[in-house]
């Protein structure tokens, strides 16, 4: 199992971004989660990246990318580029629209977009998902024709946020 943890949180720690993942990687983390800014990582100078990049493999941390529910594909290969075989997973927030059944997903946008991720990144080992989407048997028969195909797929999948579930579950009882 990886213990990883959201690196955005933790902005506000004065170190800079390799200090901080070693500072994290010393802290027992074997993974960590970006958010797509990856704190400016892409608009830094390459000897920049190239510490980050040596921090992360000086304590073998892979890393998880979290976007926003429509994340340019040409970005995620971007990402897959700089991080190479480190970066394991792509997860993204999952967008709603309400009408007239309620607050639902929008499954044929989310669709398209996670089918062009994971073409962008084929003959990699990137998985790539949603966050807390499908939440559980129901939803996924329901969004089952948007998502034909793709949960065939071994490297799409769901995103599992232990709190976001706890909630979750603590609020249907």
């Amino acid at each position: 199992m990886i213990y990883s943890i959201a690196t955005w949180k933790l902005e506000q720690i004065d170190k800079s971004l390799p200090a901080l993942i070693e500072w994290l990687g010393e802290s027992g983390f074997t993974g960590l989660s970006f958010d797509e800014s990856l704190q400016g990582l892409l608009a830094r100078k390459q000897s920049e990246i190239d510490e980050v990049l040596q921090s992360l493999d000086a304590f073998q941390l892979p890393v998880t990318v979290h976007c926003p529910d429509l994340i340019d594909p040409a970005k995620v290969k971007a990402l897959a580029d700089l991080f190479g075989a480190r970066l394991i997973n792509v997860t993204m927030n999952p967008t709603l629209r309400d009408d007239s059944r309620g607050t639902t997903f929008e499954d044929e946008m989310l669709s398209a977009n996670l089918r062009e991720i994971l073409r962008v990144t084929e003959g990699t080992t990137i998985r790539a998902g949603y966050e807390d989407y499908p939440r559980d048997g129901l939803a996924l028969d329901f969004y089952a024709d948007a998502f034909a195909g793709l949960t065939r797929n071994s490297r799409c999948g769901t995103l599992i946020d232990l709190g976001h579930m706890n909630y979750w579950l603590q609020s249907r009882s």
